[in-house]
């Protein structure tokens, strides 16, 4: 973690693409800075910040009306978990069988 100007604490978390959902991040990984103590929903808003296309996947996660898989070091992410210093959070698409 760092602090930055202000006295803010930030942490790094990566956030990894699977599937088709790399396509429409156009990449299958990347980095953001969040600051200390922020959720999974923080973290989705930045997502849509850098990648507008992807808010019809991440829908209000508050309300459980995504379409995707998130977890946290690949444990399911619960509504307002709490993210920590190098997490992995994955994005994955439902997977429906037949």
């Amino acid at each position: 973690m760092q602090e930055h100007r202000g006295g803010a604490v930030e942490m790094r978390v990566i956030v990894k693409y699977l599937m088709w959902m790399q396509e429409k991040a156009g990449t299958n990984r990347e980095e953001y800075i969040l600051e200390e103590n922020s959720t999974i929903e923080d973290l989705l808003e930045k997502i849509i910040d850098r990648h507008a296309n992807l808010r019809k996947y991440l829908i209000n996660p508050r309300t459980q009306e995504n379409h995707v898989l998130l977890t946290i070091n690949g444990h399911t992410a619960r509504p307002g978990a709490r993210l920590r210093e190098n997490d992995i959070v994955t994005i994955m698409p439902p997977v429906s069988g037949g």
